[in-house]
């Protein structure tokens, strides 16, 4: 529905302005030097996989997108009309993907450091610390993010049960996140193994990626980037899930759920580089919160459906500054560029 929507919204697009129309997102710039009516704005739109952008009188893009956001993509140039954020990401990826070349790569190890709660004087903050490793590069179908995550079980449940929620937790939830990053271009690897016994651990095991150790506990708790509880966090969200008045978790049903994949999804976000965006208690000294809603940002504690869950221009600046600094693309020039900041169109009647 939505790809055939796409489809003649630019075919409408392109008989208005046919040409005006620019091959695709990296000759953009060079559409500036088209003489074009006072009146008409630059709008992008996604068709197979590729941004390609029209020229069109500004009140029409008013009238007929209703998810429409415009934004000033680089210092000095006017504001670009994008049909929803979905395709300003992408914009930004596949700009991205036209400055590196094929083969290039980065990878990222270290970690990242949040204040928690600001301390006075010579006492030092109290710090949230998160483990920051993946890969990033360029192949010849685009830009690709990898991870690889060791699963630590307990040896005090059956190991027929560790490895079946292993099993079920990688054919559904790695799926998932793959899918989130496809809405903007980027493709997903991920590489799973499990170990129950810690203690004997072989530190020189190869990953295909940096790797990222998480415990795999199969109780209720709160789940964090080292630790992930299958059941949720609390038995009360099973009762409320039987009075079907909340989302499901694994414990209801036997099966991995959404709001599981969802924290996973969340927890890897963290393992990319991406903060926390709620307010939390434990860490009110907090700034990095969101304020985004309808689209929900991944990294707020909102459980919401996959579809009205989104990265941020931000979250893609944070994940590919490895890869893209120093290119000139849009997203490797610093890392909370100014331009990242967009308004929504407010569709006229």
């Amino acid at each position: 529905m939505r790809r055939a929507f796409l489809a003649g919204a630019l075919a409408v697009l392109a008989s208005a302005a046919p040409a005006q129309m620019t091959r695709d997102a990296k000759s953009a710039p060079e559409a500036k030097s088209v003489a074009v009516a006072s009146d008409q704005v630059q709008v992008y739109l996604t068709q197979d996989k590729k941004v390609v952008s029209v020229w069109m009188a500004k009140a029409d893009v008013e009238k007929s997108f209703a998810e429409a956001v415009v934004a000033t993509v680089r210092a000095g140039e006017e504001p670009r009309y994008f049909h929803d954020l979905r395709t300003y990401n992408r914009f930004l990826v596949q700009d991205c993907a036209e400055h590196v070349k094929e083969g290039e790569r980065a990878r990222v190890e270290r970690n990242a450091e949040y204040v928690c709660r600001e301390r006075p004087f010579i006492l030092a903050n109290e710090l949230r610390v998160n483990r920051v490793a993946y890969d990033v590069w360029r192949d010849k179908k685009g830009i690709k993010v990898g991870v690889s995550v060791r699963f630590m079980t307990s040896e005090d449940k059956p190991a027929e049960r560790e490895l079946e929620l292993v099993e079920k937790i990688t054919a559904t939830c790695p799926e998932k996140m793959a899918g989130l990053l496809r809405r903007y271009g980027i493709g997903f690897e991920a590489d799973f193994l499990v170990i129950r016994n810690p203690s004997v651990f072989a530190t020189n095991a190869k990953t295909e990626h940096p790797e990222i150790r998480v415990d795999l506990v199969d109780a209720f708790g709160r789940s964090d980037a080292a630790k992930y509880y299958y059941y949720g966090q609390k038995y009360g969200d099973c009762v409320a899930c039987v009075a079907k008045k909340a989302p499901c978790p694994a414990a209801c049903t036997g099966e991995v759920s959404d709001e599981f994949c969802a924290t996973m999804a969340h927890e890897l976000g963290h393992s990319l580089g991406l903060p926390d965006e709620y307010k939390d208690a434990s860490c009110p000294d907090s700034k990095t919160w969101s304020t985004d809603s309808d689209p929900w940002s991944l990294m707020d504690d909102t459980f919401q459906p996959w579809q009205s869950v989104e990265l941020f221009p931000r979250h893609l600046a944070a994940v590919l500054m490895p890869l893209c600094r120093s290119t000139g693309a849009v997203l490797g020039e610093v890392m909370k560029p100014y331009f990242l900041a967009y308004r929504k169109v407010k569709k006229q009647p």
